[in-house]
């Protein structure tokens, strides 16, 4: 077909006029981009957590490379900008881990390879075995040669949850590590990866490890590894001296409906160690759907209907455990230890009212303080940390026996606090506690969640809100 010559100049200046449009499109966007991506940076770089938490939020739902390098940045931040740092890396890493896009994954990639900071080559491993997709699973195993163990011991922990068999090589040199984490962490990647291959390395560490921790931890894996193994093994690790891998023993129990699980757990409830006790009995009232609180109504029950128990059909009849008019609570937090450290906001955000009523915070905390001692009974050790931007601890040197003294030396410590400063709640939770330990707790920091399983540690630590 022959187009006449006069078309052609009107096709080609079309043309021309689609490119240009295109371009202007572009140009708009890219502009459009650089405007938004300075508002999130805006957002991010304010003092309050509130602006951080709403641009950060849009930068992990954006996905975009521009986006998700905020939130890297971010994770690195360590100066502090009205609040400590943690509490910005915090928000990083909770809108990190909710990242979607092959795009934003892949930066994270990259930042594990080439990111300066330690501290981010680690959170970045971690991050990778979140987000469970194997295409980028060379990366952490070239992480596994890291210089620097904290970066080992997240891509070991990645590695197990992207089940990457290439790893394996590296893993069994890891679970060598003298360092307990590390260790923990590769044996039970290998465990993930290949429990056939791997169950008799496993299994030693389950029941022979010399720190109790990776046993707690290895413990924990073991009803999704070895589920046919699970009661033998938590039965024997009821009686281990430490109480941590005791501890997962009773929460494995909990899972299993045998009347062998119950007879363990009975008898448990009935133990001295006081965690033990009550975590015993929250499991029976799962297993059972019954609502005693003591152990020796347990006892009695079992002994008259064990032969005639029948296991709730509906997993909706279970119920917890209702608190025992004698439980100490402090802040709605159950005081179920023998060993506690009470930790007490004394910042200046602590001097200001709580919107359900009208009381300060502090002196809301000054009476749930109070209300536990008054429920708390002996045998029972403890010690008091006051935390604002320092710590002030009531017995810097060692633990105090629970005692009418003590108390009153406890709530006269309390009683004089003062609202004031900022508040720094990781240097008060990793601070030296009196077990010459990082004081236990649930972190907020990432760094925390790079270890295996769910390692219980022997000292509770409770806050008080803020």
């Amino acid at each position: 077909m022959n187009i006449p010559r006069l078309q052609l100049p009107r096709t080609a200046a079309f043309i021309t006029i689609l490119g240009m449009a295109a371009a202007a499109l572009t140009s708009h966007a890219s502009a459009q981009t650089k405007e938004w991506l300075k508002e999130q940076q805006s957002f991010l770089d304010n003092s309050e957590e509130s602006p951080v938490y709403i641009g950060a939020r849009a930068c992990a739902e954006n996905g975009g490379e521009g986006a998700i390098e905020l939130l890297l940045d971010l994770l690195g931040l360590e100066i502090d900008r009205g609040l400590p740092a943690p509490h910005y890396r915090d928000i990083a890493w909770d809108s990190l881990v909710q990242v979607k896009s092959d795009e934003g994954r892949a930066l994270v990639a990259t930042f594990l390879k080439d990111a300066d900071s330690e501290m981010v080559r680690e959170w970045c491993a971690d991050l990778l075995g979140l987000y469970g997709d194997d295409q980028y699973g060379d990366v952490v195993v070239d992480a596994l040669r890291d210089r620097e163990e904290n970066v080992q011991r997240a891509a070991a922990r990645a590695a197990g949850r992207l089940k990457f068999e290439p790893a394996t090589e590296n893993l069994l040199k890891l679970a060598k590590s003298k360092d307990p984490r590390t260790r923990g962490n590769a044996i039970g990647s290998l465990a993930q990866i290949n429990i056939e291959e791997h169950s008799n390395l496993f299994l030693s560490g389950v029941e022979k490890d010399k720190d109790p921790s990776v046993q707690c931890a290895l413990l924990s894996m073991v009803p999704e590894l070895l589920p046919d193994r699970c009661e033998s093994l938590s039965i024997v690790a009821m009686s281990h001296e430490d109480w941590s891998p005791a501890l997962q023993a009773v929460r494995n129990l909990g899972g299993i409906e045998t009347k062998t699980a119950i007879d363990a757990l009975v008898a448990a409830a009935t133990a001295a160690r006081s965690r033990i006790s009550l975590e015993a009995v929250d499991m029976l009232v799962q297993l059972t759907g019954l609502k005693y609180s003591r152990p020796d109504q347990w006892a009695n029950w079992w002994k008259d209907n064990r032969e005639t128990f029948e296991f709730p059909k509906k997993k909706g009849q279970r119920q917890k455990r209702e608190a025992d008019a004698s439980s100490a609570t402090y802040n709605g937090v159950r005081v179920d230890s023998s060993q506690v450290a009470f930790l007490m906001d004394v910042s200046s955000w602590m001097d200001k009212e709580l919107a359900t009523r009208q009381e300060k915070r502090i002196d809301v905390a000054r009476d749930e303080m109070e209300q536990a001692f008054d429920a708390i009974r002996p045998p029972f050790t403890f010690n008091v940390f006051l935390y604002a931007e320092n710590i002030e601890a009531l017995s810097p040197k060692k633990p105090l026996e629970l005692s009418k003294k003590t108390t009153k030396k406890a709530l006269s410590f309390v009683e004089d606090a003062r609202a004031t400063g900022h508040k720094d709640i990781w240097n008060a939770l990793f601070t030296k506690s009196w077990t010459g330990a990082t004081t236990p707790s649930t972190s907020f920091r990432p760094a925390s969640r790079t270890w295996a399983g769910s390692c219980i540690r022997s000292t509770s630590t409770i806050t008080s809100p803020s």
